[in-house]
């Protein structure tokens, strides 16, 4: 409850609370979803979709304690779904990632019910939910099933060892090594691409994922992930816009209500480029 509260106050966020959606999962588990609205928009159209991957390095953490987060981005003019996936605490891999993968197959499949445009479903999220949001996007792909319009990165956590050089020069700042050691030696399956799929995949099965906004914070342990596999997606031909925030700790653009410049403008530019693809889709059908 304490963590949720740095994101920002509930009371003055140009955002619905929510409408609430239980889902099956593919491991005869239930799925809690929350799609959030914006109240207060001036665009015209479809708005952008982006379902959204918590952070909490894949096994602590809830939809409740980003609720403020979700309805935060959505005021900026996208809705936005929260999943209540299953962390690798209570349920191994690939547990959380099936919930995920799960989660954005009925968004699309629903897209007509929801009155979504299916060529507008983003994916995203901050720290662990990056690597689920990347595995997703994969899993996808495996299964020859439609890819996201496009992933969004916030401070990406995608390595399970501790040799970059940033794990030790930004070691305590907000999270530490042991933390993250913590994390990876419960999520396990270090060889696996699509438990670990920036440290691990190759380049075939890293070729044709969606497009990616990343924002990297400096002052960060985790600065290098995601340096790095953003360079990884590039060097395998995916489109990828990334930011380095100066002096920023690691998820600092959730916390609205200390760093307001930092979390607006992360909000800002990600419903931007969210709808810079609804311009190139117009722009597809006026040459059919």
């Amino acid at each position: 409850q304490q963590f949720a509260q740095l994101f920002g106050n509930s009371e003055v966020i140009d955002a619905d609370r929510g409408t609430l959606y239980t889902i099956d999962g593919l491991q005869g588990n239930k799925i809690p979803l929350k799609i959030y609205q914006p109240t207060k928009t001036t665009q015209k159209g479809e708005l952008p979709v982006l379902i959204y991957i918590h952070g909490g390095g894949m096994a602590v953490f809830s939809l409740r304690t980003y609720e403020q987060y979700c309805r935060y981005l959505s005021s900026f003019g996208m809705i936005v779904v929260g999943v209540d996936f299953r962390g690798s605490i209570d349920a191994p891999f690939p547990g959380g990632l099936y919930d995920c993968y799960a989660a954005y197959r009925w968004i699309r499949n629903n897209c007509n019910t929801l009155g979504f445009n299916p060529n507008l479903i983003f994916i995203g999220g901050d720290s662990g939910g990056c690597n689920l949001t990347l595995a997703t996007s994969l899993l996808s792909k495996q299964e020859l099933y439609p890819s996201p319009a496009g992933q969004f990165y916030i401070t990406p956590y995608f390595y399970p060892d501790n040799n970059h050089a940033s794990r030790n020069t930004y070691n305590h700042h907000l999270i530490n090594t042991d933390v993250l050691d913590l994390c990876a030696q419960n999520y396990g399956n270090f060889n696996n691409p699509l438990a670990w799929p920036g440290a691990v995949a190759s380049k075939e099965q890293l070729e044709d994922m969606p497009p990616v906004l990343a924002f990297i914070s400096e002052i960060d342990p985790l600065y290098d992930d995601g340096v790095e596999v953003c360079w990884k997606l590039k060097r395998c031909g995916v489109k990828v816009e990334s930011h380095v925030i100066p002096g920023a700790l690691h998820i600092a653009p959730l916390f609205a209500n200390y760093v307001p410049h930092i979390s607006e403008m992360v909000g800002r530019c990600l419903v931007s480029w969210m709808n810079s693809f609804k311009v190139n889709n117009e722009r597809m059908k006026s040459l059919l």
